[in-house]
């Protein structure tokens, strides 16, 4: 019996020292792949003594200055709230129309937010503007950037959030115009 016993408790601990190898292997892999996103994160950001990092703010650069001359709308953040989406909806245009890529609009809108719409940015920038490490497809993490539709979903929620929309489109639903409008009027 107690030589059982003794066989039972070695066979164990050989099953748990097993898993612990396991597990400091799965570890040893995760901090490499970390030590990966430290390093393409640092390469995108300060180009890593090559170039890559000055021309993407070169091209961003660009691209702002692009979409300056055509003049785009701000928003402040205050008034009817379907300004907001009159704003987006032009931002959205203007991005289209320059072919401007998803990684440069959230940067280059908040730029054209003002007064209490700027306070909000200010408040949540760095939200929108630290990668979050994301295990990709491959299995190897990735920094994410959220994108300009998730800003978009941000700052709906702040200066038109749902109620806001429901209590609009109802408004606009219950429209009649009477005998004694005009089209124009109505």
């Amino acid at each position: 019996m107690a030589g059982q016993e003794g066989n039972q408790e070695r066979d164990h601990f050989a099953a748990l020292a097993e898993q612990l190898a396991a597990s400091n292997a799965a570890m040893a892999q995760m901090m490499t792949q970390m030590g990966q996103m430290v390093q393409m994160m640092a390469n995108n950001n300060q180009g890593n003594g090559d170039n890559n990092g000055e021309n993407h703010q070169g091209n961003q650069a660009a691209m702002s200055k692009s979409v300056q001359q055509k003049n785009p709308p701000t928003y402040n953040g205050k008034g009817d709230p379907v300004d907001l989406d009159n704003w987006i909806r032009e931002m959205d245009k203007i991005f289209a129309s320059l072919g401007c890529p998803g990684e440069y609009r959230v940067k280059i809108a908040a730029f054209y937010l003002k007064e209490d719409a700027d306070l909000w940015w200010q408040a949540r920038k760095v939200e929108f503007e630290t990668p979050e490490v994301r295990l990709g497809n491959n299995g190897v993490a990735e920094g994410y950037y959220k994108s300009w539709e998730e800003f978009q979903g941000a700052i709906k929620e702040e200066f038109f959030p749902e109620h806001m929309r429901t209590h609009k489109r109802l408004e606009f639903e219950m429209l009649k115009q009477t005998d004694d409008m005009s089209i124009k009027d109505f």
